[in-house]
């Protein structure tokens, strides 16, 4: 049995249709992957380092037919994760409102949350349900009414915020990609010790 050691990056980027997920090396492979197949304006992103201990001896084929490419028969031994926001600008419950305001006329249930005014909201949309309701005296036909309801995120205490060139603006803007991200694409090599 031939066993090695490997450190694998994985991101998934949450996004209004779904989640896409792929591996990864670098800081600037990320960047092109959000650059070149994300239009959103806000992105939740989870960075994931994951070492595995590969059996080189081992080797599983796909169960896909037409497949031929080998794999060899591998296990997770550790995991770490990094999430962080990526946003145009970042906007306050008084940019949220303010926006409610010009769209709707009101806020919406949006006050009813009860925000830190100096946390950034990461993300909000409102949706809207049509319900039918009594039906019209005159007419006979079931009146009908739409509710719209407001759902957002914060960054929370710990929550970072980057731009599109993954440079970090919120709690602190440093014009570079969060010390942690790097920190953690800078581990690409763990050593298994045998005993």
């Amino acid at each position: 049995m031939h066993l090695v050691s490997q450190v694998v990056f994985n991101y998934e980027i949450h996004h209004k249709i779904g989640t896409h997920m792929n591996e990864f090396s670098t800081i600037t492979e990320l960047k092109d992957v959000i650059d070149k197949t994300f239009s959103d304006k806000t992105l939740r992103v989870v960075v994931e380092r994951a070492v595995q201990i590969i059996d080189t001896d081992n080797i599983v084929y796909p169960r896909v037919r037409c497949s031929q490419s080998q794999q060899y028969k591998s296990i997770v031994v550790g995991q770490e994760q990094f999430k962080f926001y990526v946003v145009d600008k970042i906007m306050y419950p008084n940019d949220v409102r303010k926006i409610l305001n010009e769209k709707y006329g009101s806020t919406l249930d949006f006050d009813e949350k009860n925000l830190d005014k100096k946390q950034p909201i990461c993300d909000f949309h409102v949706s809207e349900r049509t319900q039918y309701g009594l039906r019209n005296p005159k007419t006979g036909a079931p009146t009908q009414y739409t509710l719209r309801s407001v759902h957002c995120c914060t960054a929370g205490k710990d929550g970072i915020l980057v731009d599109r060139d993954l440079n970090q603006i919120w709690p602190v803007a440093t014009n570079k990609p969060p010390k942690e991200l790097v920190d953690l694409l800078a581990r690409n090599k763990e050593k298994i010790y045998e005993e």
